[in-house]
């Protein structure tokens, strides 16, 4: 199972998380790998949300994951929003004064401008097995 959820809304890659806890340092290599993966695949001047909804915690570390997703996004002119971060979070992010460097929102309607309408991605290959890239369900 991945450890990430991804779904489109309207014309926004929005990505979660399938825990309520990101304080585990190989959990965290490890997520940073698949977002890392699914990132660069987005399209250029693609628009991406990073939502922390359900998370309860999660540790500094999650902060150079941020960075990074950040500069992939970049790299492809693309926009990055954070959504639902939550207030240690926030901290990290203030005193580090990288909270400047992010666009943070609270709400995912706020970004997306659609109260609904989601539409869940799937792997490609067989049976969902196979290859990694992500197709979008119309």
């Amino acid at each position: 199972m991945s450890s990430l959820t991804y779904r489109q809304r309207g014309n926004w890659f929005v990505i979660g998380f399938n825990t309520d806890r990101l304080t585990d340092a190989a959990q965290i290599q490890t997520l940073q790998t698949e977002l890392f993966n699914q990132l660069s695949r987005l399209p250029l001047r693609g628009n991406a949300v990073i939502t922390f909804e359900g998370v309860e915690h999660a540790s500094s570390q999650v902060v150079g994951l941020l960075i990074g997703a950040k500069k992939l996004v970049d790299d492809r002119f693309g926009t990055l929003v954070l959504c639902r971060v939550g207030e240690h979070l926030r901290q990290v992010l203030s005193i580090t004064r990288l909270d400047s460097k992010f666009d943070i929102r609270d709400r995912l309607r706020d970004v997306t401008g659609a109260p609904g309408g989601s539409r869940d991605l799937v792997r490609a290959g067989a049976n969902g097995a196979g290859a990694e890239e992500m197709l979008w369900i119309n």
